[in-house]
């Protein structure tokens, strides 16, 4: 069986990768994975398809007993052990270290890293020890990057939430739950998801930004009845009480996103209203909102995903909205608040997308875009040094 492999994701500081296959490989028992490190003198089993005595390439998997020698956190010291001589080869690399039986009695403890390689094929080096990076303790690493990634969403907005400097996902599911997904060191990537509320569904429009001058990223909800509420970020996951901040009428608003428009250093609230026009709301300190600017006279009601970003490279604020023919386009964002004239950033296929929202989500300095199409299927469009973005990849 040969599958595709569709995201590899390497430890920080251990000889160690996750490799994200394309479909799941079933009839296959796994191996537990070790909680403690194996002290000197443990006998371990060692299981590859590298190179033999005999062989470039081998269609077998062949297995030896090594002999701990040394071992600390982060990895093993081996030497084969028994006769004939006992080595790793080339291709071994990766190969799994353990103890126990094959199946449900088997516990991983390592992977082959280097190895000198005595009596392989072609060889002329005389000592066999390899080395083995340790896999214990890192149970926390593999979940973390193994949690399936967001999914179902029918809204998505983006902002730091937990205090780790890493951008999260917030969004709702159709049931009106409300959903953290914590971003990792691994860009692009979700950990496991949090509820941090409910009845969602009531709320028509939601968007982040810090708006009570703490520091941490708040959430903003317009409901049915036309109000609009601050809910107080807290550095963690969850929210303090919500607080009113728009009285009457953001039910009439047709699109709502946030972003810094006049250079005050407090966020604002960008508002398309039914007649077309597109709002800028002044943020204060205090969670307050200062009287509304008109920055777009017509026609915004027709555009869809009206979001904001930093796209051009001048420090401004940007709006992307796509358009009924599918076409994305950036309006370059000038400061005062303004927007310059439009440029297109993406051709078509746009409409079909669900939702989307905008964010530094691979940590290159660069504003990049995150999608859910119309299949469910979630997307990054990489930003780049000029207002265009990459080929997009599928976040699995």
């Amino acid at each position: 069986m040969v599958l595709q492999a569709t995201d590899v994701i390497s430890h920080p500081d251990r000889d160690v990768a996750l490799v994200r296959l394309a479909s799941p490989v079933a009839g296959v028992t796994a191996a537990s994975l070790a909680s403690h490190t194996l002290p000197a003198g443990t006998d371990v089993r060692v299981a590859g398809y590298g190179r033999t005595e005999t062989e470039w390439v081998s269609d077998r998997l062949d297995s030896g007993v090594f002999t701990v020698q040394a071992a600390d956190e982060q990895s093993y010291g081996l030497t084969g052990a028994g006769t004939p001589l006992v080595s790793a080869c080339k291709g071994d690399a990766g190969a799994p270290m353990f103890r126990g039986d094959a199946g449900t009695s088997a516990v991983l403890y390592g992977l082959i890293s280097t190895s000198f390689q005595a009596g392989c094929l072609a060889a002329t080096e005389t000592r066999n020890g390899a080395t083995a990076a340790g896999l214990q303790g890192l149970g926390g690493w593999i979940g973390a990057n193994a949690a399936d990634q967001p999914t179902a969403l029918v809204r998505l907005e983006q902002g730091e939430l937990t205090g780790d400097a890493y951008t999260d996902l917030l969004g709702v599911d159709a049931n009106g739950y409300l959903w953290l997904y914590p971003g990792l060191a691994t860009p692009a990537r979700f950990g496991p998801r949090l509820r941090v509320g409910s009845g969602w569904t009531a709320m028509v429009h939601m968007t982040v930004g810090e708006f009570t001058g703490d520091n941490y990223a708040d959430v903003v909800g317009g409901d049915r009845d036309g109000k609009l509420f601050v809910y107080p970020g807290r550095g963690t996951a969850g929210f303090g009480s919500r607080i009113q901040i728009g009285n009457s009428g953001w039910t009439a608003m047709v699109d709502l996103d946030t972003g810094e428009f006049n250079e005050d250093a407090y966020d604002d609230i960008l508002a398309i209203d039914s007649a077309g026009k597109l709002w800028v709301y002044p943020g204060r300190s205090d969670g307050k909102l200062d009287p509304r600017v008109e920055i777009g006279a017509w026609g915004w009601a027709a555009l869809v995903h009206v979001t904001a970003g930093e796209f051009n490279e001048d420090g401004r604020e940007d709006v992307l909205a796509i358009d009924s023919a599918g076409k994305l386009w950036m309006y370059p964002g000038l400061g005062t608040p303004g927007l310059g004239s439009r440029i297109p950033i993406g051709n078509s296929g746009w409409a079909t997308m669900r939702t989307f929202t905008v964010g530094e989500f691979n940590r290159d300095a660069y504003n990049d875009v995150l999608v859910f199409d119309k299949d469910g299927k979630l997307w990054l469009y990489p930003g780049t040094n000029t207002p265009n973005l990459a080929p997009r990849m599928e976040i699995r």
